[in-house]
């Protein structure tokens, strides 16, 4: 069969069913381009968020894990330092006021470390206790050194001196355990925010 020779009346009918379809296929693209585009924005705000959570977690449970390392050392020196005290008055050696002064430097650095992580009020009555139970060793050291070793013990003894420990020993457990409280809090938060 013989092909017809294209002309005017031929052509124009081809070219007008061609239209609507590129008209089809520009409007396909563009959809997908936007789709493309949203989907990345997505995944990018996607990944951001989930790298957010992971170093604001990993930072908060280094603190909670150091916080817990410091209430040990507290904890440990705090009884070093109140043996040693109490271990001179009881038998005037001076090798124990030698031990003391080794150990209360460390007690020192630890609290303060442990103030930077949060200066909670339970903190702050622990420095302060602290601060009063040198005080009160020091004036022991003192005694023991002027012979006055039974007065030493009296103090090292006496329910000012207990009180000052509870008061102590009270705000570093508190300090742990409001941190963790607070860990707890941030994980069900953050579980939540990653659903």
């Amino acid at each position: 069969m013989k092909q017809p020779i294209p002309n005017e009346e031929n052509v124009t009918p081809q070219m007008a069913d061609c239209e609507p379809t590129m008209a089809s296929n520009r409007y396909s693209i563009r959809l997908f381009i936007v789709a493309f585009v949203f989907t990345g924005a997505v995944l990018a705000w996607l990944s951001w968020s989930t790298y957010d959570l992971y170093t604001h977690d990993t930072k908060f449970e280094k603190q909670v894990e150091l916080a817990g390392e410091l209430r040990g050392t507290i904890v440990h020196l705090d009884e070093v330092l109140t043996m040693s005290a109490r271990m001179a008055a009881a038998t005037g050696d001076q090798q124990w006021e030698v031990r003391y002064r080794k150990f209360e430097p460390q007690l020192d650095d630890a609290i303060k470390e442990t103030l930077k992580l949060s200066s909670s009020q339970d903190l702050r009555e622990t420095d302060a206790a602290h601060v009063k139970l040198v005080e009160m060793e020091n004036h022991a050291f003192a005694l023991v050194r002027e012979n006055h070793a039974e007065k030493a013990r009296t103090l090292l003894f006496s329910p000012k001196y207990e009180a000052q420990k509870e008061i102590y020993a009270r705000g570093v457990s508190n300090f742990i355990e409001q941190r963790h409280v607070q860990m707890e809090t941030k994980e069900r938060s953050e579980s939540g925010r990653a659903v």
